[in-house]
């Protein structure tokens, strides 16, 4: 469930008030190690405005991948990940979601393994330090 999320502002608009438990803890980061595919998050506050909270809420969640066929063609992968991240703000501007995207938060907590087009981009971009080097494959 991405934020924001239509039936929780609809939960938080009514007139019994909702307040939305944080998830944070010493015992995260224990959980993010065994569970890569949970990364730590935030959900903005101005996307609930009617909820009890008052801050930021502090949450888990997992990350949405983009995959492709190792059959794919390098050059296309290529250019899709440079299409997106040298036109980052662009791309951040496409869901209220995005607002909080680093481009080396994105790069943390994946779990498939790096497409050959898509790590040649992040190389030139030096972007490849943030990427588990279990899931470079050459």
């Amino acid at each position: 469930m991405g934020h924001p999320n239509g039936n929780i502002n609809e939960a938080t608009s009514g007139r019994i008030k909702v307040f939305i438990v944080p998830i944070k803890g010493p015992n995260i980061d224990k959980m993010l190690e065994r569970h890569p595919y949970y990364a730590e998050s935030t959900i903005a506050h101005s996307f609930y405005p009617y909820a009890k909270n008052t801050e930021d809420i502090e949450t888990v969640g997992v990350k949405a991948t983009f995959v492709t066929s190792k059959n794919m063609d390098d050059d296309i992968v290529y250019a899709v990940t440079k299409e997106v991240f040298e036109k980052f703000e662009n791309f951040k501007s496409l869901h209220p979601a995005y607002e909080a995207l680093t481009k080396q938060n994105m790069l943390k907590g994946l779990t498939a393994p790096i497409h050959k087009g898509a790590l040649k981009y992040y190389r030139e971009a030096g972007l490849d330090k943030y990427i588990d080097p279990k899931l470079i494959i050459d």
